[in-house]
């Protein structure tokens, strides 16, 4: 049910008029459980403001922040329009598309809560999409239910498939859902598992799973950064933002309180990317080699823009940059020390940050490239398995290299020179460029590859 967040497209562009002294701003998501809705949160800057809100279907709205139901799917060019009254510098507008879909589309969902005492006890909740809904639910055993949220008593411990379908007459929709679950006292362990979505970057929405009484659970989540939250009622929703980008191991706990043999645990690698991590003040950044071994982009990871912080890059070479985010060509092959300072305007930012980096052009720099037309070397770029073809007889033993562009020497082989066609495997390769050297005693050549 939650994946239906990531059919809602979002459009943005941004208007802002006389923002001198306030800037307009507003961030909006989806409501779970209504596609309809929509949960529009004003972020401007400025003291003193008046509000006006304009949601292109002839409404308004002078509320701070609120929350607004569409009637039919579209395209909707909400505006937030901003003003101090006693300061004329103060006058910023900004607009940004919501796109809402799947207004009349019902979508089948539940979860349940066991019984604290009765082990064969259940009560069902419903949390599907849509309104006006009839529900038909089928227990597995026989019996069925049309209440929106049942409880249920099964006679006998074992496995159950427990179905809700769910009709829209208005529509003439229909949705079901289906699990297989172990009813009765035997059961020692329970599933758990989380999603996540980012609909409103920098902030991360996390979704658990609930698949036991809800009263007896400790929540613990562990976010990878240090960061603890343990409840001992469990959060189906958790909002969190990272400082700094990264790959984060983020895991999710729940115990019993009750019966302490009951408990279970799931973890996952998030991988929050720099435009999504909330520090500004940060001169951490990253390389992005180009299809020139000896060109690349300087990507700076800090959320400044340049209008609030001064960036200077030196790379090592003697040249330096003062852009956020550079490109940078080097001239010859070599190892280089690139450094990053960040300075914001009002000096309270000062950080500094260096990466070492080799460059390796395979053609830069060589006395001799003889033998190159003896081989055919393909397909490049490469995925998981190089081919070597000999393309005409010669005496000399040749040994074939294979380097990364730290000059570390991953493979080497030999072949016999009655064997024409060689294939090498690079499936554990990570994506990105690498050498392959070519040496005997007349044929000696580099060949630049790209694994994908």
């Amino acid at each position: 049910m939650k994946n239906l967040l990531l059919l809602f497209t979002l459009l943005i562009s941004t208007i802002h008029v006389f923002a001198q002294n306030c800037i307009a701003d507003f961030n909006f998501r989806f409501d779970d459980f209504n596609p309809a809705k929509v949960l529009f949160t004003n972020t401007s800057t400025g003291s003193n403001l008046i509000y006006r809100w304009d949601f292109d279907d002839s409404q308004t709205s002078t509320i701070s922040s609120l929350n607004k139901t569409f009637k039919e799917n579209g395209n909707y060019n909400v505006c937030l329009q901003i003003q101090n009254t006693s300061d004329t510098n103060c006058n910023s507008k900004i607009c940004k598309i919501v796109s809402v879909q799947n207004i009349n589309k019902c979508v089948a969902s539940y979860y349940f809560e066991r019984d604290s005492i009765n082990p064969l006890k259940l009560r069902f909740h419903s949390n599907s999409i849509g309104d006006s809904l009839n529900f038909l639910w089928a227990f597995g055993d026989g019996t069925f239910s049309n209440q929106t949220n049942p409880e249920k008593i099964y006679s006998d411990s074992g496995n159950y498939n427990i179905c809700l379908t769910v009709t829209r007459p208005s529509t003439n929709g229909s949705s079901k859902f289906c699990n297989d679950f172990v009813i009765g006292n035997f059961i020692k362990t329970f599933p758990t598992s989380f999603s996540y979505f980012i609909n409103n970057p920098p902030t991360i929405e996390f979704y658990s799973v609930v698949y036991h009484p809800i009263n007896r659970i400790k929540q613990i989540w562990d976010f990878g950064d240090s960061t603890i939250i343990e409840n001992h009622k469990p959060l189906l929703r958790v909002f969190k933002q990272y400082k700094d980008a990264g790959k984060y191991n983020v895991c999710l706990k729940q115990n019993d309180t009750v019966d302490l043999a009951f408990n279970s645990s799931t973890c996952k690698i998030i991988n929050v990317l720099p435009e999504w991590a909330t520090n500004k003040c940060t001169a951490k950044f990253n390389i992005i080699q180009s299809a020139n071994p000896l060109r690349a982009l300087f990507n700076a990871f800090s959320n400044y823009t340049t209008n609030e912080a001064k960036f200077f890059w030196t790379f090592g070479d003697g040249d330096t940059s003062t852009l956020k985010n550079p490109f940078h060509q080097y001239k010859s092959n070599g190892t280089y020390t690139i450094c990053l300072n960040v300075v914001n305007n009002d000096g309270s930012c000062q950080m500094s940050h260096c990466i070492t980096e080799v460059f390796l052009d395979p053609n830069v720099g060589m006395n001799e490239n003889i033998g190159e037309n003896l081989f055919d070397i393909f397909p490049n770029p490469v995925d998981d398995k190089l081919t070597i073809k000999r393309l005409a007889s010669f005496s000399d033993k040749v040994e074939i290299q294979l380097y990364d562009l730290n000059g570390k020497l991953i493979n080497k082989s030999i072949p016999e020179n009655n064997i024409d066609i060689i294939e090498m495997e690079l499936i554990d390769l990570k994506t990105g460029f690498y050498i392959l050297h070519f040496k005997g005693e007349e044929i000696n050549f580099r060949k630049r590859i790209i694994v994908n």
